[in-house]
């Protein structure tokens, strides 16, 4: 469709769009139309309102294909990143130790090793979460009959992914939209925000995770609002992992120096 589109439709048009002016002239050329001037009058009001409303389309569909055309190339790309990630992850890593001096090959190696295992049990901790609050969100409002108890869960499960702000941010949602549907219902649905809140990030994130990443909250909620202030929403996503990143570096720093002063009083 977006080669048919772009091939055929986006070409005839612009030619269109751009011969316009010498038609509606040619138009209004005619006798029978000079003969009536509140016609032309309205014949040009009407050409330029197309005019205008054709150049608005072309411009927007010419955005479009451009758009799409870019998320399939990043599609793409994608999939081959993730499919070597996954083939050749192991060899990698290896290639990227040997970068480094002999003595800190192993070292470095197990540095990698140590921070992707973390990532992984992020990530896998967050998506995990993120399903679970939106089961949870989906079956409080199906039990209340609300029509709109899907979309407070896919927005609640997505915004679970940000770290601390991100459940606030739905809270804040799915009570402001009950207020618009049930009025008598908001402080039943602000209570039970706060308790699932309470509930998955006391009993339920910290078993899922466990003492894997060991970062204190503060360390969690500083890092997310230093990240939004730097990278807006992106950073958001990424202060926790870029956190344990730094956390493994200077451990392994820290390690290494003291395996250094060990050896030297020995």
């Amino acid at each position: 469709l977006a080669t048919v589109i772009s091939v055929s439709f986006i070409p005839t048009f612009s030619s269109f769009i751009m011969d316009l002016p010498r038609l509606a002239a040619k138009i209004q050329n005619m006798q029978f139309i000079q003969d009536m001037p509140s016609i032309n009058s309205s014949l040009d009001n009407m050409w330029g309102d197309i005019a205008s409303m054709g150049s608005n389309l072309l411009r927007e569909s010419l955005k479009f294909i451009v758009s799409t055309f870019s998320k399939i190339i990043d599609f793409v790309i994608i999939i081959f990143v993730t499919f070597y990630l996954l083939k050749d992850g192991r060899a990698i890593l290896h290639f990227m130790a040997n970068l480094f001096p002999r003595r800190d090959k192993v070292r470095v190696f197990h540095l990698f090793t140590a921070v992707l295992h973390s990532l992984q049990i992020y990530i896998r901790s967050q998506l995990l979460m993120c399903c679970i609050t939106g089961v949870i969100v989906y079956s409080y409002f199906s039990i209340m009959d609300n029509k709109y108890a899907s979309v407070f869960a896919v927005i609640s499960g997505i915004c679970e992914f940000v770290p601390v702000l991100g459940p606030t941010v739905a809270s804040l949602f799915g009570v402001m939209l009950t207020a618009t549907d049930t009025p008598y219902l908001i402080i039943q649905t602000a209570c039970f925000y706060l308790i699932m809140t309470q509930i998955n990030h006391n009993l339920i994130y910290p078993n899922i995770v466990g003492k894997a990443l060991d970062i204190h909250p503060i360390t969690t909620i500083l890092g997310v609002v230093l990240g939004g202030e730097i990278l807006g929403t992106a950073g958001m996503f990424l202060a926790v992992p870029c956190i344990v990143v730094v956390k493994h570096i200077i451990l392994d720093i820290y390690q290494s120096e003291q395996d250094l002063k060990d050896s030297t009083k020995n």
